[in-house]
Order: structure tokens, then C-alpha cells, then sequence
């Protein structure tokens, strides 16, 4: 039956569309095996984060600098947004490493105010590869200030780790405002930047 498949398949090829490009063919929740969860549990006892953050925090200032770093980041900065992206590098990070950077930027967001929303993994068929993004969408607590104003600390919270091909590609940091009435102004950027990734 799988000779025949291939045969109509070659006859009969599938456009890819834009829609099959923005819909996945595969999304689930975020889960971690017993294996994953103690590796990480010994990553962090063992404080390997820490020169990790050191390199990203120093890429970082580089980059505001206009000066080449060892790894490449971008600094998302518009009116409502403002974030970081970490592209993958091998001679710096292994993938397991990358993969636990994930998980704990999400970590140290949650003590400054913050609740998981969404954590979701899906995968797209881009045509010549396959792009698997795994998501942290955390918000704020927000409680009513004295005020009468939603605190919304720095705004919401997006993480995103991409793998093409199952390969690590890179991370994505990014806060959102709120620009509506009913919320407090954010806090500084530079502040939550700080906070994640002393």
C-alpha cells in the first residue's frame, strides 16, 4: 500500500499553501520526561546557567553597542515591545543547554508577578523544512492598584524556542504592553532584562 501512496503522491504532490504553512500539523502541551526534569534539576544545582547568562547578558550589551560578540542577538524594540532573540550556536551551547535556557527564562519570569497562560509545542510544515516552536505565554497577576488601574508590571510575557528540522535556531524573549487606560504604565525593559538574567 505504501509503494501505491508514493506513486499517487508523486502523481497528485500537495501545494503547500499559505494556510498549511500558518495551521500545524501537530500542537500539544509542553511536557517534560522524569529524564528531562532531573538533568535540569542537576543543570541548575550546578549553576551551569550562570556563565550561560553571563554571555547572553554580555551579547546583549555588545549589541547595544554596535559591537560583535560571540553570539548573535537581536534586540526587539518597538513602541508596545520590547525583547531579545538568542540565535543558536553550537561552540557556545549544546542543545540540551539551549533547551534548558528555555525553560528556565520561564522560571525566572513567574517570581516577578507572572502566571503561565499558555505553554504549547507545534510543529509546521514550511515546504523544504519543518519548524517545531515550543511556547511560554505568561500575564501578570494584575490586581486592581488603589489607583483603580490593572498593575501590569512589564506587560505580558511571550518565550519561544524554535527548532528547525529539530534543530535548536533560536530564542525569543518578548514583552508586550498595555496601552489601554485601564492599566498601569510598564516597568522598564531594562529592569525586567536585568532581573531574568542576573
Amino acid at each position: 500500500m505504501a509503494f501505491y501512496d508514493k506513486i499517487i503522491k508523486q502523481l497528485f504532490p500537495q501545494k503547500t499553501t499559505e494556510a498549511n504553512v500558518k495551521t500545524p500539523y501537530l500542537s500539544e502541551p509542553i511536557q517534560r520526561s522524569k529524564r528531562y526534569e532531573q538533568e535540569y534539576f542537576r543543570w541548575l544545582n550546578e549553576g551551569h546557567f550562570r556563565k550561560i547568562l553571563e554571555v547572553i547578558d554580555s551579547a546583549y550589551e555588545n549589541k547595544r553597542a554596535s559591537q560583535p560578540d560571540v553570539i548573535d542577538v537581536h534586540l526587539l524594540q518597538s513602541i508596545y515591545a520590547n525583547g531579545i532573540a538568542i540565535t543558536y550556536n553550537a561552540d557556545i551551547f549544546s542543545f540540551q543547554t539551549f533547551h534548558f535556557l528555555f525553560d528556565y527564562l520561564k522560571e525566572k519570569v513567574v517570581p516577578l508577578g507572572y502566571k503561565e497562560n499558555i505553554a504549547e509545542r507545534k510543529m509546521y510544515d514550511k515546504a523544504t523544512y519543518v519548524e517545531t516552536v515550543e511556547k511560554y505565554y505568561l500575564k501578570p497577576d494584575m490586581p486592581l492598584g488603589e489607583n483603580g488601574l490593572f498593575d501590569q508590571l512589564y506587560g505580558n510575557v511571550l518565550i519561544e524556542l524554535v527548532l528547525v528540522n529539530d534543530k535548536p535556531s533560536y530564542i525569543k524573549l518578548l514583552v508586550s504592553l498595555y496601552s489601554d487606560r485601564l492599566y498601569t504604565e510598564a516597568l522598564p525593559f531594562e529592569d525586567f532584562k536585568m532581573k531574568v538574567f542576573s
